[in-house]
């Protein structure tokens, strides 16, 4: 055994043996004191020491009990879940301890009495203890082991609880940790995936030809960028900026589409542009409509993005036409699925992401709080 571990066992065992012999005091102190008032009532007064030694000399078996009980458990705490074991212990506790407890009371009184302190003259004191007084020791050594073990019961199971509940905890700020990065991913895939149709956006004006209208498409991605950088350092932005950046958006992909492409912005009221939204989610919503529908034909179209508050929740509809008869268009969906990932992420169970594909239109709808949850 190392000197270091040595000399923990060491203080963990005074430790231990103060605890318990403080204990007792405190049991004698207040038995002393109720012995004291009773006798100076029927006597007159006398000295609370002369009471208070003798019951602590007394219960030394009793504290020696407690001890051997409590060390046994703290070195074997598996006892505490075996009842034989503890059967098997309490009945040592009768064979060995109660008569050897019966021993030392009586070696004790063998002075008072006028017999010479020997281990036989003690020995038939004690067969001549009145049941009474043998059944107050038994009920002591009952209760002093049931206590101990009591106790040390409800000491293991606090442990367990504050063990469970440290893994727990620790588990949570895992998977905390876990989804902080799943999301910076996500967030990660998306900047680079609208980065990468709206630079095709300008290159395709310069394709052709149209030099006028490409200067004008990089300087609303400038634009585009600048609130991109500034809200990449932020996790929620108000839907009020949401919609200015879609808006700026649109504008720079009607440079490609021309009078083909309209925006209609609906029940965005100054209630509804308070809402907290994740920074870049309405985006790629609008670049799917634009995707699955302009990019189909060569018709004009419009895309309807409508908002609704109803109290602490938030519904938002991207919608455009339906085209059924025109060519498939090869996209791999990633915006709605970074979409439906963060928003699982971000909120669990509280959002939702459906989409309507029946009919004359394609809808896409969020509902989500209007407030951004905590995190941490």
């Amino acid at each position: 055994m190392a000197p270091s571990t040595a000399a923990h066992v060491a203080l963990a065992s005074l430790l231990l043996v103060v605890r318990h012999v403080l204990a007792w005091t405190l049991v004698c102190i207040i038995g002393a004191a109720g012995a004291y008032a009773d006798q100076t009532a029927l006597s007159g007064p006398q000295a609370y020491a002369d009471i208070l030694l003798p019951c602590l000399i007394q219960h030394l078996p009793l504290i020696a009990l407690s001890i051997t009980v409590s060390a046994s458990l703290l070195r074997h705490p598996r006892w505490l879940g075996e009842p034989r074991v503890l059967l098997a212990g309490y009945t040592l506790v009768l064979v060995l301890f109660l008569p050897a407890t019966l021993m030392f009371l009586a070696w004790l009184d063998l002075p008072a009495a006028g017999s010479d302190a020997t281990l036989a003259a003690a020995w038939h004191r004690a067969l001549a203890t009145p049941r009474f007084e043998l059944f107050l020791q038994w009920a002591w050594a009952s209760g002093t082991c049931v206590a101990v073990v009591a106790f040390h019961a409800w000491r293991q199971s606090r442990q367990r609880e504050r063990a469970l509940h440290r893994s727990q905890l620790e588990v949570l700020q895992l998977q905390l940790a876990l989804e902080h990065q799943r999301l910076e991913s996500l967030r990660g895939q998306l900047e680079p995936h609208f980065l990468f149709n709206a630079l095709n956006a300008v290159g395709a004006l310069i394709r052709d030809a149209e030099p006028a209208q490409a200067l004008a498409g990089i300087q609303q991605l400038s634009e585009l960028l600048r609130y991109a950088l500034t809200a990449g350092s932020r996790d929620w932005v108000s839907l009020h900026e949401e919609l200015q950046f879609v808006e700026r958006y649109v504008a720079l992909q009607r440079l490609r589409y021309g009078d083909r492409l309209n925006l209609r912005v609906e029940g965005a009221d100054d209630a509804s542009r308070l809402c907290e939204l994740p920074v870049l989610l309405l985006q790629p919503l609008v670049e799917n409509a634009l995707r699955h529908d302009l990019d189909r034909h060569h018709g004009a179209s419009e895309i309807a993005l409508r908002c609704a508050r109803d109290g602490d929740r938030l519904t938002i509809e991207v919608s455009n036409p339906a085209v059924h008869d025109a060519a498939p268009n090869p996209g791999t969906g990633l915006g709605l699925r970074n979409t439906e990932g963060r928003l699982r992420l971000l909120y669990g169970d509280a959002a939702s992401l459906q989409v309507e594909s029946g009919g004359a239109s394609f809808l896409v709808r969020l509902e989500l709080p209007s407030h951004a949850p905590s995190l941490t």
